[in-house]
Formats: C-alpha cells, sequence, structure tokens
C-alpha cells in the first residue's frame, strides 16, 4: 500500500482570516462598541495554542470540551487586548469554536484534481494535522472525506507536528511494508518532522534551501511521486 499523509490547514484548505477573524466576526456581532480588526487579533494569537509548544504533549486533554476550555483563555486574552473589556471577552471566546468550525473554509482549487490523480495511481490519502478536536466535521463540511481513508489531528492524539509521536500514532496504523510520503506547508512542522522518523516529505505553496522536495502546488506531487517512487 502506498499513502500520501496530508497536512490540512494552509495545505489542502484555508480559512479566510483565520483564527484572528474567527474571533473579530464574533466580536463584530456582540454589543461591544470595540472596533477592532484582524491585524488588532493577531498579535496576541501567535502564542498560546498547542501547537505553539509540540514539545509539550497533551494526551490527558483529547476530549473536545477539555481541549477548547483550555484555549478559552487564550481567545479572551486576544480580545482584551485589542480593547475588549474582560467580562465581554469571557463571554465571547466560548463563541469563537462554532464561528471558527462552521465559517470561511474554503478548498484551494488544486485539491481536488490531485486527490483523484494519486488515487488513481494507486494511492491512499491520509490527514495529520494540527488542528482541533472536529477537523473531521470541517473536512466532511468541505466534501473531502471521501477521498479519505483517516483522518488525525493533534487535539485528539495528544501530539503536536513535528513531534515524533504525532507521525507514529498514523504509521501504526498501516502496513509494516506500506510507502508513506507526508505533504504540508511547513518546513518545521511537516518536513524536518517527518524526516525526522525516516518519512519523506513533499513542501508545497512554499520554498527552502534545506528542502529538497517542493512543488509550488499540489497539481506537481503526483509527477514527483511517481518519479521518486516507480525508480
Amino acid at each position: 500500500m502506498r499513502y500520501v499523509i496530508w497536512d490540512f490547514d494552509g495545505t489542502l484548505a484555508y480559512r479566510e482570516g483565520g483564527w484572528s477573524g474567527a474571533c473579530v466576526d464574533v466580536i463584530k456581532r456582540s454589543d461591544t462598541a470595540v472596533d477592532v480588526g484582524i491585524a488588532d487579533i493577531r498579535p496576541s494569537l501567535a502564542t498560546g495554542f498547542p501547537w505553539h509548544t509540540p514539545d509539550e504533549p497533551h494526551p490527558a486533554v483529547t476530549d473536545a470540551t477539555a481541549w477548547w476550555e483550555r484555549l478559552y483563555p487564550v481567545l479572551e486574552r486576544a480580545m482584551t487586548e485589542a480593547g475588549v473589556t474582560p467580562n465581554t471577552a469571557e463571554t465571547l471566546a466560548p463563541r469563537v469554536r462554532e464561528t471558527y468550525l462552521t465559517e470561511d473554509w474554503y478548498l484551494f482549487e488544486d485539491v481536488v484534481p490531485t486527490l483523484e490523480s494519486l488515487a488513481d495511481a494507486g494511492w491512499s490519502h491520509l490527514v495529520l494535522s494540527n488542528h482541533v478536536p472536529e477537523l473531521d466535521w470541517i473536512i466532511e463540511d468541505l466534501g473531502l472525506a471521501r477521498y479519505l481513508d483517516a483522518v488525525y489531528t493533534s487535539a485528539s492524539i495528544g501530539y503536536e507536528k513535528p513531534h515524533p509521536e504525532a507521525f507514529e500514532t498514523v504509521m501504526r496504523t498501516l502496513e509494516a511494508d506500506a510507502t508513506a510520503w507526508m505533504v504540508g506547508d511547513s518546513v518545521e512542522a511537516d518536513i524536518h518532522g517527518a524526516r525526522h522518523l525516516g518519512i519523506p516529505a513533499i513542501l508545497v505553496r512554499g520554498t527552502h534551501p534545506e528542502v529538497s522536495h517542493v512543488v509550488e502546488n499540489l497539481h506537481g506531487v503526483p509527477a514527483l511521486l511517481a518519479r521518486e517512487t516507480d525508480r
């Protein structure tokens, strides 16, 4: 069997405005008079998420409710630093959950053609992403689930890429003689994390001088895999 392990956010799909946009949407729909934009929120969200400290596993916090409860203080802090009162921020933070999960997600245009092309060539698809517990909901809403054999999100397995256990969790489910490649847009989380375990990896939607397998977009993945695996 041959598998492509895909990163999700930034590789297969993206949310317009990301986490900052979700916070801004929630604030603007509230009764608060604070005029806030994405640029006001984003700096405060540069820390505090589990994937900002991948060397700190959280295998005891994989329940969705517990995971979000740990995140709300991060969202509250970002809102208060943007000018929202602490009491209002505490009320608004839980509303970010539904907004983030259900609004403004889009697939890149090259995703479906690439998945179909690789499937025709005998590749199966998995997702391994540093993401929310409900990642499978987002994937289902995007119509992507039918192309995937399984979805692994760090929120549910308790380890963030590039932590080795994130990749090992996936690899333990595969056949002993399976071929697997990682594809993602993060040099540190996806490429270095996979290569540390001997999993070959492809960087997409970016460049880096230390990465040998690079394609501009997903359209280049099938040809690269064919070239590297059919030698």
